[in-house]
């Protein structure tokens, strides 16, 4: 067929990778000066990108065990930014990014990022990715609501709540699993993914 443009690297940046995945989509890896890789996912037959996601420069993509799923990890660099924590993703299955976690949470966005990738206005949030389900449908994440102080200087750390992420053929579905303020929950590895909780104790980040 003929060449048709995927993406113009932005302004002191290079494609540091390109890579085919088995369903025929190209992700592409820039590396953004002085900052993370901006990863894009290219559907040629729609000649469309279907996400966009940043990944620490020292992470790498963290796919599920039968390759139709794929998530990326990236915290900001300076000052208060460090302690957010993004999270985003695509089911390459069913064709589905990862939901928006700051609509799950009522947290205003901030629109004017250059990569198009929102961060929170004030307030954010810190994702984070536990492990996979063996077979690849479910992925269990904490949550972290950051609450910016009048200064912005820091952010007070609120309780830590535990959910999963199913992938259905409508959505990438979010669903909470354990929220009680009381405490902060993780999960262990273990086969049966079991939820831990532990007492909250209010701190500050950084």
């Amino acid at each position: 067929g003929k060449a048709q443009s995927v993406h113009f690297t932005h302004k002191m940046s290079f494609i540091s990778k390109l890579e085919w995945t088995p369903t025929g989509h190209l992700i592409v890896q820039e590396k953004i000066w002085e900052g993370p890789l901006f990863i894009l996912i290219y559907e040629p037959v729609g000649n469309s990108i279907v996400t966009t996601m940043r990944l620490d420069p020292e992470n790498q993509l963290r796919w599920n065990a039968a390759y139709t799923a794929v998530y990326a990890e990236h915290s900001h660099d300076y000052g208060a930014s460090t302690c957010i924590h993004e999270l985003r993703g695509y089911d390459f299955a069913y064709g589905n990014p990862f939901p928006d976690f700051h609509e799950i949470f009522n947290v205003k966005k901030n629109e004017n990022d250059p990569l198009g990738i929102p961060n929170g206005k004030s307030d954010d949030l810190a994702i984070e990715p536990s492990v996979w389900s063996s077979d690849g449908r479910y992925l269990w994440v904490t949550i972290t609501l950051l609450h910016k102080s009048d200064d912005g200087s820091y952010y007070e750390v609120g309780p830590k709540q535990a959910g999963v992420l199913e992938f259905r053929k409508d959505e990438v579905r979010f669903t909470m699993l354990a929220s009680d303020p009381r405490f902060d929950y993780s999960f262990d590895e273990s086969p049966e993914t079991t939820i831990v909780a532990s007492p909250y104790r209010s701190h500050r980040c950084p």
